[in-house]
């Protein structure tokens, strides 16, 4: 009979399948952290096109008031115009015609600004579709 050190095999299931269950456990935590991170990527991606949305919004509320001879500011950082999720505000300069809109959702904020042509249009026109 040989005298080795290992001459029986009776232990090595047990470590065997300690060995495979601490791969799956690591898979598995591995898979979890990686589920995570992309449910936050997810959540960020859309509270940004949220609030890119929310400023374009402001944007049209601010038109609409301009050609309904109103300031063309909407709302204001004090007290924004609340909208579903989030809220906007718009500010008018009148001297660079510039319209600022600035959409904000949970912590994240968008800001559009456009150049504005005013024309006044005559009053024959003022019923007209275009």
């Amino acid at each position: 009979m040989k005298n080795c050190l290992f001459s029986s095999e009776k232990g090595y299931t047990l470590a065997f399948a300690l060995g495979v269950i601490l791969v799956l456990m690591i898979l598995g935590a591995m898979f979890t952290t990686v589920i995570q991170n992309e449910m936050l990527q997810f959540t960020k991606h859309k509270e940004i096109t949220q609030a890119y949305y929310l400023a374009e919004a402001g944007i049209n509320h601010a038109l609409w008031n301009l050609n309904n001879s109103f300031s063309g500011t909407v709302g204001s950082e004090a007290s924004p115009v609340s909208l579903g999720a989030g809220s906007y505000y718009t500010v008018f300069d009148s001297s660079s015609k510039l319209l600022t809109s600035i959409g904000k959702v949970a912590g994240v904020t968008k800001k559009i600004t456009v150049h504005v042509k005013l024309q006044v249009l005559p009053a024959s026109f003022e019923r007209a579709v275009s």
